[in-house]
């Protein structure tokens, strides 16, 4: 474990700050500062009305830009503010499975939430998604799903093609992002599961953790414009597909061998109908036939090399984030704390 988490625990046992809050919240924050600070007062205000305390832990993703010089937010329910940096910048979700990790080995909560700082997670769905695990008691995780997206029509078109795409190959419908609220049984699974490091949410069905599901609906962005481009878009949906893995290549094997299948069972029965009956099948449909058979030899061929590099993957040593994730950690800071008496003051 590197320096920056070992000195934030010892400072953590040290201090009196509410680190050990039964409510942690990752939000992994890339040069967003401008809309983080506009976020956490109404996350707070959700937080007020259902009586909850919590903290929050930024994951600077090698951010840029400089986050805020003063943190003066009118917060009463979140006890504390962490910045979490690391030392480089590791993408969207492998930024949340790092946070996750260190606020499994930093706190002993109960409860962790996951949300995006840009405010496209709405804070109103905050007390649903609360409620839902709280009263559903075999359930470990509670998503938002997404009823409608607020990205323009070019988005949800791509959106739609790669939803088709997933539920062909993998098996199930794309129906959430982050926006999540866990208990700690599925945190510590979720902690040494390979395939966090790839994707959260696709980690979560990966692992088969008992979960269900709060309709929403994603509004727009408090401040800024998304650093997400058409090529990072791409990436994080491929990272989502690559979780399952074994399971796609198990399907494509199958398709390919009974498409491979009924193309040479036709051809059979052309060359028993030229034997048996003389009847003479048409030249062009021979020919398309038999490149189809020879294109698709060549499919089964590439597949069964997916599937055997998939399987020498799986006997390899894996990435273990629980165990790893710290050297991707340069410091973790407090950067903002309200007293008993600050909340006095600023309560009335």
């Amino acid at each position: 474990m590197t320096n920056g988490v070992s000195e934030f625990q010892t400072a953590a046992n040290q201090s009196g700050t509410s680190v050990y809050a039964s409510l942690q919240i990752v939000i992994p924050v890339y040069n967003d500062w401008e809309s983080v600070s506009l976020l956490l007062p109404l996350v707070d205000g959700q937080f007020r009305g259902i009586g909850v305390q919590a903290d929050v832990l930024l994951v600077d993703d090698g951010s840029t830009l400089a986050g805020p010089r003063s943190w003066n937010l009118p917060l009463t329910s979140i006890h504390t503010i962490r910045i979490l940096r690391l030392k480089r910048n590791v993408g969207h979700q492998r930024a949340i499975c790092i946070g996750l990790c260190f606020l499994a080995d930093a706190c002993d909560c109960e409860r962790v939430m996951v949300m995006d700082g840009d405010g496209e997670d709405a804070p109103a769905d905050i007390p649903r998604l609360l409620k839902e695990l709280q009263d559903n008691d075999p359930v470990r995780v509670v998503f938002a799903e997404r009823l409608k997206r607020s990205e323009g029509w070019v988005f949800s078109f791509f959106y739609a093609l790669y939803r088709l795409a997933h539920w062909v190959l993998v098996g199930h419908r794309v129906r959430v992002g982050n926006y999540s609220v866990m208990n700690r049984e599925c945190l510590e699974s979720l902690c040494v599961s390979p395939e966090m490091w790839n994707h959260y949410a696709a980690a979560v069905y990966a692992t088969r953790q008992p979960k269900a599901f709060v309709p929403t609906r994603r509004v727009q962005r408090l401040a800024g414009m998304s650093s997400m481009n058409f090529s990072a878009l791409v990436t994080h949906g491929l990272s989502a597909l690559s979780v399952f893995s074994d399971r796609i290549s198990t399907r494509l094997l199958i398709v390919s061998l009974v498409a491979g299948l009924m193309t040479a069972a036709v051809m059979l029965v052309m060359v028993l109908l030229r034997l048996t009956t003389g009847y003479t099948v048409s030249g062009w449909a021979a020919t398309i036939s038999g490149t189809v058979l020879l294109f698709l030899v060549q499919i089964i061929t590439l597949v069964f090399t997916f599937c055997f590099l998939v399987l020498i993957t799986r006997g390899q040593h894996a990435f273990i984030p629980a165990r790893e994730y710290g050297i991707f950690v340069r410091s973790c800071t407090e950067v903002w704390h309200v007293s008993a008496a600050d909340r006095d003051a600023i309560t009335g």
